[in-house]
This record gives structure tokens, C-alpha cells and sequence, in this order.
């Protein structure tokens, strides 16, 4: 019983850090299609992507389920999709 609480705990505990690490992310990126790629995007997109691995979430980066695209692609959602990020 202890030790099936202290998993669940430590498991929840990783999540609410990958969403604490992916609200960052997420709130920085916002405003990508103006600034173009960022030191700080860069670092908040290594801070999510060591949570989510911590917490083998998705399947890992290969995944087609893997999670957030990286800044330098969300740059590039810019120009070939208009509108998105304005």
C-alpha cells in the first residue's frame, strides 16, 4: 500500500511539472511569428522536453504522439500557416 501511494504521488508529481513546464513554453511561443526563435524559447522548449521524458510521457520525441513541436518548427507554422500566432 506505501509503496503503490508513493508512485502515484511521484507520478502526479512529474505531471504537474510537465504542465507548469508546458504552460512556459506555451505562453513564450505565443509571440514566435514576431520574435523569431528565442534563447529563452530554446530553453523553456529543453525544460519541457526534460520533464516530459522524465515522466516517459508520449512515447518519446519519435512519437507521433510526443507532445509540443519545437520552436525552430513553430517559427515555420508562421509562413505556412498565415494568421496563426497574429
Amino acid at each position: 500500500m506505501g509503496q503503490s501511494f508513493i508512485r502515484t504521488f511521484l507520478a502526479l508529481a512529474l505531471l504537474f511539472q510537465i504542465d507548469a513546464a508546458l504552460q512556459r513554453y506555451e505562453q513564450a511561443r505565443a509571440h514566435i511569428c514576431q520574435t523569431g526563435v528565442t534563447a529563452e524559447h530554446i530553453r523553456l522548449y529543453e525544460e519541457l522536453v526534460k520533464a516530459t521524458e522524465a515522466a516517459r510521457y508520449g512515447g518519446g520525441r519519435e512519437s507521433n504522439f510526443w507532445g509540443p513541436r519545437p520552436p525552430e518548427l513553430a517559427y515555420q507554422d508562421c509562413f505556412q500557416a498565415p494568421g496563426w500566432g497574429d
